[in-house]
């Protein structure tokens, strides 16, 4: 059956990687945004006639597209039909792997992960010409492997057992989770079953890759239930040799460890499938970018339900969410919550993969953010790290304990609590990752290398279109900073003096923008705009930033004044926030619901009275100049992306310079007169809508600095009168 999300998924993992964005395929085939958006979200697929050009455009065939099983001539094909091997080989230098007594420095456990990484890592010590692999270096890809999988955000609960399940690959189908690795390291590959090999075939291409130097991954070789490590093969491939995970299944071992063990290549196992071999081939093509790496794995941390329905309904077993939620309930007393963490292997193993080494997983793409000086990701990063060390501190705390009671039970429960939080702030952290990354298409690896801001894409468009309104402290000098804007000095009324000024800046930046392709196609749509599933993922981030502030304020955590100095600066904000106020941020969430998606699919996806925004364009980041009339420029540009340019007005005019509608609307008045100077058919209506769309977005910017402790109660105060007085009307 044709699962149509899956094939949209795949055009959209195919498009990227070939640094497409969904309007330049769209006009390359002839089709609206529109239709390429509906296939991606699998609401239907590409018309027949299409596919030759898609698969064209896209490097690939039509069957890879639909994720149809490799037919035997393929697999003929793969390798020499005269290629010559010897009777016997084995690869000796190929580290061990084990389950039950791991080597030193050696902590990789699942085995379908683990025996795809030190497969990987194996190979490509060869086409280094390297002798060694350090097990840091196999741990390392493990770990990495769990991540842009989503394993590592699996987790299985037996509903009539009342236990957790380890063998997260369960999660997404086997064959989708190969193509997902063997995309991101480019590389060639086959995944051999009976429906698509014989065993005189599956033999032969084992026999071929082990005799070139590289290990094959299999389940089932002569019985052992696990996917193993093939690194060898006697009598013509009807003995198999390799590592496993499930060391008690082998036949007898060799001298280097090895399990030894008689093929048995056409007895049944489990279902009766029979084998599952994968063979690693040629690195073909660039890896995939790590942005588009975050994105899976948000998809997958956001599948409450992820992987085969089926399969888990017949063996009652339920995913996600929902998941952690059956373990907590299940935890009704004192012998249930002692019980299930006291089977090791899963409490240990399972979960600490599942919540604990998923959190390690992203970290080192905040550090390479972190690396050109983004503050804002480095605050993320370190409290990921302080996630991090707290968990893995509580999951000391348990395993120390040795009295198993009622004291020991109420610390379980607890524990449950905190990883079902940490989960949600996993999807934050995510979502933040993908909304700070640069161009899609570009490997952000490689980009990120330079600190140097000339060298962002970002930066080479702005400086392109709009020089004159960049601002360069090395070069500019005698410039006053906007943040002064609210001062009772002269340096504040200087900036109140040039609000049209900046305003008129403004205009300028977004008009040299409006509807350019070019600078979009380089720019790229941000991720949460992609598809209706990325910006829902979005709405219900804000949604629960919201309820998380909300449930703190009502407790009395959140305090009643905050004050400190900014620059030298003393402030002191004082928080007076009434319950009929806390139910706006509510009223705008189910706005949003109803309202965004339909603008982002008739303007985002069509590039109708688009630009690209300064994203953070608040009063601080205009600097105006004494010495020139009034001269504009910007800086800050982090956050630069496609965007409404209400987002930016609603930033520097409702959450800081005036949120009271009848003294904002003669600003927006200037800034929309300055703006049609040259942008034509953007009716005020429509700039007006764009701008309450704006306001209520920007409402949990402020709850999302609150909930960081940055307590800036003075800007969340004037977006909730902002959305007074030009939503609600009041």
């Amino acid at each position: 059956m044709i699962d149509n999300y899956k094939i949209g998924n795949r055009i959209a993992l195919l498009r990227r990687e070939k640094g497409l964005t969904g309007e330049s395929f769209a006009e390359k085939l002839g089709v609206s945004p529109q239709a390429v958006s509906k296939w991606e979200n699998g609401k239907n697929l590409p018309e027949t006639a299409l596919l030759p050009a898609i698969s064209a455009l896209l490097g690939t065939s039509i069957d890879e597209i639909f994720l149809i099983d490799t037919p035997q001539n393929k697999v003929s094909a793969f390798i020499n039909h005269n290629f010559l091997v010897p009777d016997e080989c084995i690869l000796d230098w190929v580290p061990r792997i084990s389950r039950w007594n791991p080597p030193e420095g050696c902590d990789m456990w699942y085995s379908f992960p683990a025996t795809i990484a030190t497969a990987l890592v194996c190979i490509e010590a060869r086409e280094q010409n390297r002798t060694t692999t350090p097990y840091d270096e196999m741990n390392e890809r493990f770990r990495h492997l769990m991540h842009i999988t989503g394993m590592g955000y699996g987790f299985l609960w037996n509903t009539e057992k009342r236990h957790l399940i380890e063998e997260l690959w369960h999660m997404n189908s086997i064959p989708e989770m190969v193509a997902q690795i063997m995309g991101y390291y480019g590389r060639n590959y086959l995944w051999l079953t009976p429906s698509n090999a014989t065993i005189d075939e599956a033999r032969n291409v084992i026999m071929w890759s082990i005799a070139r130097g590289n290990p094959v991954v299999m389940e089932w070789p002569g019985g052992i239930p696990e996917f193993n490590v093939v690194t060898g093969y006697a009598n013509n491939g009807e003995i198999l040799i390799g590592y496993t995970y499930c060391e008690e299944c082998a036949a007898e071992k060799n001298e280097y460890g090895m399990f030894v063990n008689p093929a048995r290549w056409g007895e049944p196992w489990g279902n009766g499938n029979g084998f599952r071999v994968l063979v690693i081939g040629d690195k073909i093509k660039p890896s995939v970018s790590d942005r588009d790496t975050i994105q899976y794995a948000l998809e997958v941390l956001n599948k409450n339900e992820a992987g085969d329905k089926e399969f888990f309904l017949s063996h009652e077993y339920i995913a996600g969410d929902t998941a952690f939620a059956a373990w907590l309930k299940s935890c009704d007393n004192i012998e249930n919550t002692v019980g299930f963490f006291t089977m090791t292997d899963i409490y240990t193993y399972a979960l600490y993969m599942n919540t604990i080494y998923s959190q390690g997983c992203i970290l080192p793409y905040y550090k390479k953010l972190g690396a050109q000086n983004n503050r804002r990701i480095n605050d993320i990063a370190i409290q990921i790290e302080i996630a991090f060390s707290r968990l893995k501190t509580e999951r000391k705390q348990l395993d120390d304990t040795k009295e198993r009671d009622a004291s020991f039970a109420e610390l379980c429960k607890t524990h449950i609590e905190n990883l079902i939080n940490h989960r949600k702030y996993m999807r934050g952290w995510l979502s933040e990752l993908l909304s700070e990354m640069s161009v899609p298409k570009e490997n952000f690896s490689e980009s990120s290398k330079s600190e140097n801001k000339m060298n962002t894409p970002h930066y080479k468009v702005l400086i392109k279109n709009i020089p004159t309104l960049i601002f360069d402290k090395s070069k500019d000098e005698n410039y006053i900073q906007g943040h002064h804007f609210n001062d009772d000095n002269n340096d504040g009324s200087f900036i109140r003096q040039n609000y049209q000024s900046i305003l008129q800046a403004a205009a300028k930046w977004h008009t040299a923008f409006w509807e350019n392709n070019d600078a979009f196609g380089k720019i790229g749509l941000d991720w949460r705009f992609e598809t209706k599933e990325n910006l829902a993922a979005h709405i219900s981030m804000m949604e629960k930033d919201f309820k998380k502030y909300r449930k703190n304020e009502e407790a009395g955590k959140i305090p009643k004044v905050w004050e400190g100095d900014f620059k030298g600066e003393p402030f002191r904000f004082e928080n007076h926030i009434t319950p009929e106020q806390l139910d706006y941020f509510a009223v705008a969430i189910e706005r949003l619901k109803n309202e965004y998606w339909e603008l982002v699919e008739s303007r985002f996806h069509t590039g109708e009275n688009i630009t690209v925004i300064h994203g953070d364009m608040h009063p601080g980041t205009a600097n105006v100049s004494r010495a020139e009339n009034g001269t504009v420029k910007f800086d800050g540009l982090q956050a630069v992306r496609m965007g409404l340019s209400t987002e930016d007005l609603a930033m520097l005019i409702a959450l800081h310079i005036e949120p009271e509608k009848q003294n904002a609307l003669p600003l927006l008045d200037d800034y929309y007169r300055y703006l049609c100077e040259n942008v034509k058919e953007y009716p005020y209506e429509m700039f007006m809508n764009d701008y309450n769309i704006a306001i209520m977005e920007n409402m949990f910017f402020t709850v999302r600095h609150i909930n960081r402790r940055i307590y800036a109660f003075n800007m969340r105060d004037k977006a909730i009168r902002a959305f007074e007085t030009f939503i609600l009307k009041k």
